[in-house]
């Protein structure tokens, strides 16, 4: 998806549980939710939208999160033997930034959640060192459907493949030892569960068949049409009240019909009440 070849750089977060801080409100850290430029890009962006919002809005968003100086002064805390590990990807035109909240509740239930920004697929990743990488809107932006389901359909695949690329450079003990304090010799068990949202909820589905690692998924408000025609493995698709499963419905809900008797395995449909989909033709 770059306009040009160019190294892969993957940008992700991760978080993980610590021990059990919830008389030390001091050993809470309320960090920025985006990064500066992001929050700049992103008030811009949403304001082109209809969410108005005073310029700053975003700078001033916080995540709460628990602090690891505790975790770091413990060598008895073993995160990658304790816990395990579950991947998620945001949809396309979004960012990983948005879902962090998400990620942190899904990691205090004790798990290890990475979660991934693929380039060109997403808003915005900015990476360490300020560089910014945007949204190839020439592939995304098209009113020819197939085109555009074509698109859908590699991103998936290249999605998938990042996941996989992740999956590979967790398993690097001496790589995964520099992200989590007191990781154990044998570092992180990286056989895994996958979660996302409308095109990261599409790849959860079609990677199952992919890569032996991803014992399961959750699939939020994706069609399912990529790569892969059924699966043996755990799967969970989620709608709304207006986004359910649906011959007859929009793409996404065709999809989730003609996908639901090829899931063989433990399946599940939940849908979220009094809640609708504001845009039902995104992947």
């Amino acid at each position: 998806f770059a306009p040009g070849p160019e190294p892969m750089r993957l940008e992700i977060s991760l978080f993980y549980p610590v021990i059990d801080q919830r008389h030390h409100k001091a050993d809470f850290d309320a960090v920025a939710y985006f990064p500066a430029a992001v929050a700049r890009f992103e008030d811009a962006a949403l304001s082109d939208i209809g969410v108005h919002a005073p310029n700053g809005t975003f700078s001033k968003l916080a995540l709460h999160l628990a602090s690891d100086r505790t975790c770091q002064r413990s060598g008895s805390h073993q995160p990658g033997v304790d816990f395990p590990l579950a991947i998620f990807m945001p949809g396309e035109g979004t960012t990983r930034l948005w879902y962090s909240q998400i990620a942190a509740t899904v990691a205090s239930n004790g798990y290890i959640v990475s979660t991934i920004d693929p380039p060109y697929n997403v808003d915005v990743v900015e990476y360490l060192d300020g560089s910014l990488v945007l949204l190839n809107k020439t592939v995304w932006d098209t009113e020819d459907y197939e085109a555009l389901a074509r698109t859908a359909y590699v991103g998936i695949q290249s999605q998938a493949q990042d996941v996989s690329f992740v999956l590979d450079q967790l398993s690097n003990v001496t790589l995964a030892r520099t992200l989590v304090p007191n990781l154990p010799a044998a570092g992180f068990n990286t056989t895994t569960a996958m979660f996302g949202h409308s095109l990261g909820g599409s790849t959860a589905y079609s990677i199952l068949e992919q890569d032996t690692r991803v014992l399961g998924g959750l699939d939020m408000d994706g069609g399912l049409f990529g790569p892969g025609n059924g699966t043996d493995k755990p799967f969970m698709i989620m709608g709304c009240g207006n986004h359910t499963r649906d011959p007859d419905g929009d793409f996404t809900q065709i999809t989730w019909a003609a996908t639901w008797p090829n899931l063989t395995g433990w399946r599940r449909e939940i849908t979220i009440a009094v809640s609708s989909s504001l845009n039902t033709d995104r992947r």
